[in-house]
């Protein structure tokens, strides 16, 4: 296995390999619940989801299944992936997808492209040669098996559990990392932000008014990159004086002033 992965990402991924194998080795009874269930597998690993999305790029579906249908004349009456590797998993990826969407009706694609005599379609052939290179290349890439990784799962429990303990420590000690004065400014912009938006709307503040009061309020937002309340008071002083008889914004710029002097009490009991 990669060490450069984490447990919790190997074992979504050996999750998806299984699932792959669920579809693979077995007959192909409720296909489409079990193509949705290898999606959401993919999409349950950040690995795994980006590894496939780099295979994606500049990739033209259409073109490449043109190509590599059965019923091009080049590929002497066989269904063939593109030799590139990056194509095949781009390909094969997004043939799940289009039957999972319905867009492609999975045993119409079977049928037409690994037909048998009794025209219910080859479909050990599709899963030899569709299914089986993505999943060889997904587990060669991730340095797992391509076979049952059921006893990777259970060797990686311990470490995916010291793995998540470790991420919520983490997180808990970045959040108490951001500082009080992070927060109060933060705070403080949220609210500066709502009495833009209720004076913008306010039909009963004249058009110079408003655009005084935006002016002050978006010098305010600008200024708390600087978390600087000598700016952040002076403005408030002309803003005040401004707002007077401005009713609608009443409410929302007292929560301003008491969040303020509750920052200011704060820190003076502190310092006292």
């Amino acid at each position: 296995m990669k060490a450069e992965f984490k447990a919790q990402e190997l074992t979504k991924v050996a999750s998806f390999i299984n699932s792959i194998n669920n579809l693979i080795c077995g007959k192909f009874i409720l296909a489409d619940v079990k193509i949705n269930e290898v999606l959401k597998k993919i999409e349950a690993s950040d690995e795994l989801y980006y590894f496939i999305k780099e295979q994606l790029i500049d990739f033209n579906f259409e073109k490449e299944l043109r190509k590599a249908e059965i019923k091009n004349r080049f590929n002497g009456g066989v269904f063939k992936l593109p030799e590139s590797e990056s194509k095949a998993i781009a390909l094969v990826f997004c043939l799940l997808v289009e039957f999972n969407t319905k867009n492609l009706d999975f045993y119409d694609f079977v049928k037409e492209n690994f037909p048998t005599t009794d025209n219910k379609g080859d479909q050990n052939a599709f899963a030899e040669v569709v299914l089986a290179p993505l999943r060889n290349s997904v587990a060669k890439y991730f340095g797992l098996s391509k076979q049952d990784n059921e006893a990777v799962i259970k060797e990686l429990e311990s470490k995916v559990q010291e793995e998540k303990l470790q991420d919520q420590m983490q997180a808990e000690q970045q959040q108490e990392e951001k500082s009080k004065e992070d927060m109060f400014f933060e705070n403080v912009e949220k609210i500066q932000k709502h009495l833009l938006e209720i004076i913008k709307t306010d039909p009963k503040i004249k058009q110079p008014l408003k655009e005084d009061l935006t002016f002050i309020l978006k010098s305010m937002i600008y200024a708390n990159q600087y978390k600087d309340l000598k700016i952040l008071n002076a403005l408030i002083v002309s803003f005040e004086r401004l707002t007077k008889k401005v009713h609608s914004i009443k409410f929302v710029y007292d929560e301003l002033k008491e969040l303020i002097l509750d920052y200011y009490n704060k820190n003076a009991q502190v310092n006292g």
